[in-house]
């Protein structure tokens, strides 16, 4: 296991997830405040990119952002479809959605999944281009292959949508 904030000095685009797991009510709470915001500033595409230095502060999710309050449409929702997305988290809420960063949950399901292992092939598909992480490096630092070894990884550039 490998706690995100040691991977955070190579892949500083995953700054974001130790900002969830330390700060997870004030997290939420800021995800929360405006939802078609953070939905527009973090869905994005290659074509309509963030700006640098997004999701790489532990401060704050969208500190790259400044206090700009336009972002783009998003390009692969209909508007229909966006308004679904803003009134379920509007509803729900952004709490729940942030365990998965928290550092105890993930040591557990990490050291459970070592322990059942993995007894068929497996295929990684990395994108190249995500700009959350450099995906094929980051499966080189945490070794992946000896997690599973009877993976075959791919490296790709998704198409823009």
């Amino acid at each position: 296991f490998v706690p995100i904030s040691a991977l955070v000095p190579q892949l500083p685009h995953l700054a974001y997830q130790v900002y969830s797991s330390n700060n997870t009510t004030k997290a939420s709470a800021g995800l929360d405040k405006d939802v078609r915001r953070i939905l527009h500033a973090t869905m994005r595409t290659v074509a309509s990119p963030p700006p640098d230095g997004f999701l790489g502060s532990t401060d704050s999710h969208l500190g790259a952002y400044g206090d700009s309050e336009v972002h783009p449409a998003i390009t692969f929702l209909s508007l229909f479809e966006e308004d679904d997305w803003v009134a379920a988290y509007e509803k729900q809420g952004f709490d729940e959605t942030l365990y998965c960063y928290q550092t105890p949950g993930r040591k557990m399901s990490c050291e459970e999944a070592q322990m059942s292992g993995i007894a068929r092939s497996s295929l990684g598909i990395l994108d190249k281009e995500d700009p959350a992480a450099k995906w094929p490096a980051a499966a080189g630092l945490l070794h992946m292959d000896q997690f599973l070894p009877q993976l075959t990884t791919k490296s790709t550039c998704t198409p823009d949508m």
